[in-house]
């Protein structure tokens, strides 16, 4: 239990439902002074303002923090706890319908000093509102920050003040970061452990991340390669554990934009079908193919609509849909037609090509040079030519800027790429079985040398 003094809690509305609702986001921030304002709204419709006696700022609370858990696949950690006012009795009495921003330091066992502000960079900001029993709830997801569940170690977290509004019928949250957090919440919580996952599960949950957070399309062969050593069977049950898990108990049975395209990818590439069946459902994935002439020559080239192969080796094009309008068929017509007229493809998924050198067979071959020699389009011509090659770096853990992982990411000067291309010719960057993974350090120290002169010659005086 802590105890909170000094702490202005603003007047809200009540939550006569769960702990935690979500809605859109807003951010801005101070180019002067680096303010950083955040909102999240919280869609509540049938919410009315109910006044909260005055002084609270000078009245005694408590934060009484919950242990921290993980949903299901260990994506996001579940921070919770109650927010109590105690009067002068020692009564204490639910704090309700309260905002609230809970900081969590983005690395583990590391203590930092909130007492003034809390830095975007090493601490992750979770808004929401307390419910009618005091009750509080956030997520966080970890993708977002360096803590590791395998290493059970802890984590700083604290409460800091936020405030309350309203736009039309929904409620926001607004924080700001140069509120401090408060001193007596400050506490090391204990990381929970990751679940225990079924390898092949694991793997699908992996490639969520793929390529919006991460360009390592290795990602999508290891995936590949855990399903079809599982057999129909066991690949059929991980995929269903892992849908499951991500749509919970909707009604209907839909997942997000992410766990559609994992799904949906995974089932084209993994599973054919039978003689005589139909092909397997169409998926909605925001980095297929364009339409147009060359949108419809590269779907013929690769009817997958989404992944073009070259030499085994993934690459996504960089030529980004705008948006999806409509709603989504159930997430489960995937599983459902791998049970009735899907079974696994008989090929080898394991590379025997390294990634620099199947991004340039890729970019010289006919159908993309007739893409990329063009300059009209923002998503073709050298966009999607560096987009390539970064996603070749990444597979080889030589990634540029992996902050950056979207289509728009920094540029490969030319000189570079060529001379990365000399080094593996003579020095083939293998894939590790074991490991299931390449690495360019291991096969030659030469690659990261290459790129920390090219990216030291391009840094400006100010940067140095």
């Amino acid at each position: 239990m802590q105890k909170l003094t000094g702490i202005f809690f603003y007047l809200t509305v009540c939550l006569a439902g769960s702990a935690a609702h979500s809605g859109g986001s807003s951010f801005s921030i101070d180019g002067k002074t680096g303010l950083e304002t955040r909102g999240q709204s919280i869609d509540d419709p049938t919410a009315t303002p109910i006044p909260f006696h005055g002084n609270l700022e000078r009245q005694e609370l408590e934060v009484r923090w919950s242990p921290i858990k993980t949903d299901a696949l260990g994506n996001e950690l579940i921070l919770s706890g109650k927010l109590l006012h105690v009067e002068e009795t020692d009564t204490a009495r639910p704090l309700c319908n309260q905002p609230f921003s809970i900081y969590l330091a983005r690395q583990s066992d590391k203590r930092l000093d909130w007492s003034k502000k809390a830095i975007y960079s090493e601490t992750m900001m979770v808004d929401g509102f307390s419910d009618k029993e005091g009750n509080f709830v956030g997520s966080a997801d970890l993708s977002k920050t360096s803590l590791a569940l395998d290493n059970h170690g802890t984590v700083q977290v604290a409460i800091a003040s936020a405030s309350a509004g309203r736009r039309g019928r929904e409620r926001w949250v607004f924080r700001r970061n140069d509120r401090p957090g408060i001193s007596s919440s400050v506490k090391m919580l204990k990381l929970p452990p990751a679940p225990k996952l079924a390898p092949a599960t694991d793997e699908l949950n992996r490639l969520r991340s793929w390529p919006d957070d991460d360009l390592d399309g290795t990602q999508l062969l290891r995936t590949a390669m855990s399903l079809q050593k599982a057999g129909k069977d066991s690949a059929l049950d991980a995929i269903d554990a892992f849908i499951n898990v991500r749509i919970g108990d909707r009604q209907w049975r839909t997942g997000d934009f992410d766990d559609e395209r994992v799904v949906g990818m995974i089932t084209h590439l993994v599973f054919e079908s039978k003689d005589g069946s139909p092909p397997p459902p169409s998926y909605i994935c925001f980095f297929d193919f364009a339409g147009g002439d060359d949108g419809e020559a590269l779907k013929k080239q690769w009817p997958n609509g989404s992944v073009m192969f070259s030499s085994g080796i993934p690459f996504v094009a960089g030529r980004q849909r705008g948006g999806f309008a409509g709603v989504m068929p159930p997430i489960d017509r995937f599983s459902n037609w791998i049970k009735e007229h899907g079974r696994l493809r008989n090929q080898p998924f394991e590379p025997t090509v390294d990634p620099l050198n199947a991004a340039e067979r890729l970019l010289n071959s006919p159908i993309i040079k007739a893409i990329t020699d063009k300059t009209e389009e923002p998503f073709s011509g050298s966009v999607q030519i560096n987009y390539i090659r970064r996603q070749a770096l990444a597979m080889v853990g030589l990634p540029i800027n992996p902050e950056q992982p979207h289509y728009a990411g920094p540029e490969i000067p030319e000189d570079l790429w060529r001379r990365l291309i000399e080094v593996a010719k003579s020095t083939p960057i293998a894939w590790d079985s074991k490991l299931q993974r390449f690495d360019a350090r291991r096969s030659s120290p030469r690659y990261q040398e290459l790129i920390d002169e090219a990216m030291k010659s391009k840094m400006e005086p100010c940067d140095k």
